[in-house]
């Protein structure tokens, strides 16, 4: 808790929140999606492309390995 502190405050961190579990919806997700078609070609107007495959963005993960739900 006290790195999601940390992590809020830095000027240069757009946003960080709690991760949640979703239920899986779709097993196409890519072509649902427009990112891919179903021959696995990314198309020309793939948001892939126009977000030249996610060029200079940084995603993180932070895993604490805290378990809430557990008593210790």
């Amino acid at each position: 808790m006290v790195l999601l502190l940390y992590l809020k405050k830095n000027p240069n961190v757009v946003s960080v929140f709690k991760n949640k579990g979703h239920k899986l919806m779709t097993t196409r997700s890519w072509e649902f999606l427009g990112l891919e078609s179903s021959n696995g070609i990314v198309p020309k107007d793939s948001i892939w492309e126009k977000a030249k495959y996610g060029e200079g963005a940084i995603i993180a993960n932070i895993d604490t390995g805290e378990v809430t739900f557990l008593s210790s």
